[in-house]
């Protein structure tokens, strides 16, 4: 115990983000991404993506989803194995991010809010059960732009979100956006970001159209029935609620936090995006917590300003070991999404790939 008090508050806070990748491979075990042989696809094809035989209508609406495939290919992890341990530790590193960050790791009060927020949010089990996708490159550059002091280089991150993900990173600007004015007043914090999100959508535009193409996302989920959309949004409701922000709850609604309006809003945005987004979108607890993200960063980082320290103390004592034990639902078209500890002993068999298809070993 005497090790422990004696640490630095950077120290702690880096414990606390290893601790937070530890809890979600304890809680959620590891999975992989339905459709990584496509991801897989585009990185052994990376420096022409159009020759990629798997990214072809309408299953191309995944080229734009291309940095981590792009980069390991450029990276030369292109057999099976390395591809894989390539997203492994993009996902822990998007897991440890946040707590990097200075404001963070300068504060023993925000790395302790940070650990609720991302062991008990849904962020965690998406990064963990879809392995070898590209979530992870999404959140790294929407941790980064949600916690960076300096708004010109949190450009850098709204870019790579919106390169990555364009539909996300819109989003998840207006988001962030809403909570950010409230927070800091600053216009032009927010309309630098938005440059970095305008920059990110044109040369993801630019390059799908250079490499022939892809199926928008809107087309994508157009072609799918409507009433699995109905039966998608009724039967992950109540549940989406509590996933859009996880344990974090427990925090928001303490009295000492709720009569704050920076986190009334952020409630009403958890809300409001929990009830629109399943209509356009079927994995729906993901899409809510990406699009949150950088809106519930922002919130934490702002939280020790705003009340006392007793009550940080009090929701880290009351609510810490929630966060430790709780599993957050993932919720794809209606269905819960859960790998447990039994994920470990599959990954031989979720690896392999489809019939017909010649992998790198």
């Amino acid at each position: 115990m005497d090790v422990i008090t004696r640490l630095r508050p950077w120290q702690i806070s880096v414990l606390l983000g290893l601790l937070a990748a530890l809890v979600g491979l304890v809680k959620y075990g590891i999975g992989v991404f339905p459709s990584w042989i496509y991801m897989y696809d585009l990185s052994v094809n990376w420096s022409d993506p159009s020759l990629s035989p798997l990214m072809v209508a309408p299953a191309d609406y995944l080229q734009s989803n291309f940095v981590a495939a792009w980069a390991a290919g450029a990276l030369g992890f292109t057999t099976v194995v390395s591809h894989f341990t390539f997203h492994v530790v993009l996902a822990i590193f998007a897991i440890v991010l946040p707590f990097l960050m200075p404001v963070v790791r300068e504060s023993v009060a925000r790395s302790r809010l940070m650990f609720i927020a991302i062991a008990g949010g849904a962020t965690l089990p998406v990064l963990l059960l879809w392995v070898n996708g590209y979530d992870a490159v999404t959140l790294i550059g929407l941790g980064f732009a949600g916690l960076c002091r300096n708004k010109y280089w949190a450009v850098l991150g709204w870019f790579i979100a919106t390169l990555n993900h364009p539909s996300i990173g819109i989003v998840a600007l207006v988001a962030w956006a809403i909570v950010s004015w409230w927070s800091n007043r600053s216009v032009v914090r927010i309309v630098v970001a938005g440059v970095g999100v305008v920059l990110g959508s044109f040369l993801n535009g630019y390059l799908m159209d250079v490499w022939g193409g892809s199926t928008s996302r809107l087309d994508w989920f157009s072609e799918r029935p409507f009433d699995e959309y109905v039966q998608g949004f009724f039967s992950s409701m109540p549940l989406l609620f509590f996933s859009s922000l996880g344990v974090m709850w427990f925090v928001l609604l303490r009295p000492r936090f709720v009569r704050l309006g920076l986190v009334r809003i952020l409630i009403a945005e958890a809300i409001l995006l929990s009830l629109l987004l399943p209509w356009i979108t079927l994995d729906t607890s993901r899409t809510v917590a990406l699009a949150l993200f950088a809106a519930v960063l922002c919130v934490v980082a702002a939280l020790p300003d705003l009340v006392e320290e007793r009550d940080v103390a009090g929701a880290w004592r009351n609510t810490s070991l929630v966060a430790v034990i709780v599993p957050v639902p993932v919720i794809w078209s209606g269905a819960l999404l859960f790998g447990g500890w039994e994920s470990f002993f599959e990954l031989d068999t979720a690896l392999l790939p489809p019939e017909g298809y010649a992998v790198l070993g």
